[in-house]
């Protein structure tokens, strides 16, 4: 009797300095994610600067995966890994980039799924690719400053990312689909008590699974690092039945000490991140994913510390649509 899943890899996409590259992935079926590997050998023979503090991942600054050209995911590689720790997944040993002057290989691995995480139901929201479907990936790449800044160094073994499909056979029908998608604001270098910038959009068919607030300083030399300077966070809703929030006010250290230790996460806490989580904290219930039906607003209401040097609050937000 044949498999009911499989994993393959079917494609691999070569690096190009600073330049997208669009796929078209061959795949039909149900697909419950993508796993993207990230390799290469970065050779350092003038000393650098400094490594990147989030390397390798910054590699690739952008990606983006579209069904008949609708966006489905989009953000950086490194998101992903904020992702996965907040989804419960164990992260995977990365290997980066130094400063000192030697060859350094470095790997980054991410999965990508479309199988709702800590569900009830994972795979209510399978990807359906049939005959007269497709399914690409836009990637885009940076340079070798993307790994470091300063010195002299190049690329020895050339960057690829490798992508394989966790798929599955069978006659399930989804009944929704689970996108994952971001922005950010910039909070500059002084602390607000009452910052409102983070809005999220609202429509009768989102439903928000987790929003994950994530806080970034840039750094000269480092770039983008991962800071903790939230104070309070609080969540708030506007609609039919006024103004409420659903979530909050808590400390920035509760938000990350509760979610850490009641959804028994794999990671130590990660600095910076603070998940807000619905389904997945609750059962793995979609019925209580915080629906946008009859919102005219949502926004996360945040009380912060003064970033170090120029900091940042970008949110990830993973949502469910259903299958029209």
């Amino acid at each position: 009797m044949p498999v009911r899943t499989e994993l393959q890899r079917r494609e691999t996409i070569t690096w190009a300095a600073n330049s997208s590259s669009s796929t078209q992935l061959k795949v039909r079926g149900l697909i419950r994610g993508l796993f993207l590997e990230l390799t290469g050998t970065l050779n350092v023979t003038g000393a650098m600067t400094a490594a990147v503090a989030q390397n390798p991942g910054t590699l690739v600054p952008s990606f983006t995966v579209r069904k008949n050209g609708k966006v489905l995911k989009q953000g950086r590689w490194i998101d992903w890994l904020t992702r996965m720790y907040a989804y419960g997944y164990k992260l995977p040993a990365e290997t980066a980039a130094a400063a000192g002057v030697a060859a350094y290989p470095f790997r980054s691995r991410i999965y990508v799924p479309f199988i709702t995480p800590h569900a009830r139901r994972p795979v209510d929201t399978v990807l359906f690719i049939g005959q007269g479907d497709r399914l690409d990936i836009d990637i885009t790449f940076g340079d070798v400053n993307s790994l470091g800044t300063g010195g002299t160094k190049t690329f020895t073994v050339t960057p690829q990312v490798n992508i394989v499909v966790d798929e599955m056979t069978g006659n399930i029908a989804p009944i929704g689909v689970f996108k994952e998608l971001n922005f950010e604001d910039s909070v500059g270098t002084t602390a607000n008590t009452n910052y409102q910038g983070a809005q999220m959009p609202v429509s009768p068919v989102i439903q928000y699974h987790s929003l994950l607030v994530q806080c970034e300083d840039n750094v000269a030399n480092s770039l983008r690092t991962l800071e903790s300077f939230i104070n309070d966070l609080t969540l708030q809703t506007q609609g039919e039945g006024g103004t409420e929030q659903p979530y909050g006010i808590i400390s920035g250290g509760q938000n990350q000490n509760m979610v850490n230790v009641v959804q028994n996460m794999v990671d130590a806490v990660r600095v910076g991140v603070y998940p807000v989580l619905f389904q997945p904290y609750y059962e793995g219930l979609m019925t209580y994913n915080l629906r946008g039906a009859g919102l005219t607003d949502l926004r996360f209401l945040i009380d912060h510390a003064a970033p170090t040097t120029a900091g940042f609050v970008r949110v990830l937000t993973n949502t469910i649509e259903p299958v029209i």
